[in-house]
């Protein structure tokens, strides 16, 4: 039986303390449709798992700032055909931690998690490459004939695009650890495939999206696999009627994951990925 941990990281608002809710869920419920199960050897306190499992059963959405900060889970999960374990360790779920990497803080938390994982499991979204300021117009001189201003504005790392900002945290990440599986989830998928309907390659759409995150993870880790998540599985606010989350949750058919051209009822398939041969 082989054992390996993975690191799950992200910025704020990526997504992962749904995804962790519906897995548990799904885990605990319905592990008859998913290649993973719970391990045998689950961890003492399984209290904050439930609390998230709760709120993404009832489509609550959680609050980072108040439900989420500071907090950490650890979840064991193993393979069905072999019983290989994969330890889950997400020590920040809020993701300020991966923002100070943002604002050039140093971390020793955030390079012992590094230090401990064997696998990266990296959820992402707003993903626009952005622009720099002077695209526009290269010439220095603006439309009005008069010369523009060459005062060079103050760095603000707030203000870089997402794409940047997860280049930035990436790049710390893997100078740090050689993960042996990489695995880029790009969070809130129902919204790209029109809640599954329409399957997109997550590959293709990120190089097409985001060619410049694109290109650096793959000249990192050029074995990555870039996937797509939806764990709520639709927008909540376009919900209407309860009862179709209550039904979709139920036969296992509201979170998925889209793997190459397939959209797949099953958050644990990735995870798989991660620890198989």
């Amino acid at each position: 039986m082989k054992t390996m941990n993975c690191l799950l990281a992200g910025l704020p608002d990526t997504g992962k303390s749904t995804y962790i809710g519906g897995l548990w869920y799904n885990l605990k419920n319905l592990s008859e449709k998913m290649v993973m199960k719970a391990s045998r050897d689950l961890v003492d306190d399984t209290q904050r798992l439930e609390i998230l499992s709760d709120k993404w059963v009832d489509g609550i959405k959680v609050d980072r700032t108040t439900e989420d900060q500071s907090s950490s889970v650890e979840l064991r999960i193993e393979q069905k055909d072999n019983g290989n374990v994969l330890t889950i360790n997400i020590p920040d779920f809020s993701g300020e931690t991966f923002r100070q990497i943002i604002e050039m803080t140093d971390s020793k938390d955030l390079d012992s998690w590094c230090e401990e994982a064997d696998t990266l499991f990296y959820m992402a979204n707003k993903l626009a490459p952005g622009h720099f300021e002077d695209d526009a117009d290269i010439s220095g001189i603006a439309e009005d004939g008069e010369e523009k201003n060459d005062e060079v504005s103050s760095f603000n790392p707030q203000k870089m695009s997402g794409s940047a900002q997860n280049i930035m945290v990436l790049k710390y990440l893997f100078e740090r650890k050689c993960f042996k599986k990489v695995i880029f989830a790009i969070s809130c998928w129902d919204k790209v495939t029109e809640n599954g309907k329409h399957p997109e390659n997550p590959d293709v759409w990120l190089k097409n999206q985001s060619p410049a995150l694109y290109n650096f993870l793959k000249n990192y880790h050029p074995n990555s696999t870039i996937v797509g998540v939806s764990a709520q599985g639709f927008d909540y606010e376009e919900v209407e009627n309860n009862d179709i989350i209550a039904d979709k949750t139920m036969y296992g058919e509201r979170a998925f994951v889209e793997i190459g051209d397939d959209i797949i009822y099953d958050l644990s398939l990735p995870l798989y990925m991660l620890i198989n041969e």
